[in-house]
């Protein structure tokens, strides 16, 4: 959205803080860690309550 504004050549370090940039990059990170190992489990369904109830017919 900066491309052809009068802020385009303006450094990102004086938008957004460069610390919280990292600490989010981080974050995301260890989510999708923890994601994949949860995942990995076969048994992972087993301890999630269904969000739609099942239908009985």
């Amino acid at each position: 959205m900066r491309i052809g504004t009068k802020e385009e050549h303006k450094p990102m370090s004086s938008i957004i803080d460069p610390c919280k940039v990292e600490a989010t990059i981080w974050l995301i990170e260890e989510v999708h860690h923890l994601a994949n190992l949860w995942l990995s489990d076969p048994l992972y369904e087993a301890f999630v309550d269904p969000v739609y109830p099942s239908l009985e017919t």
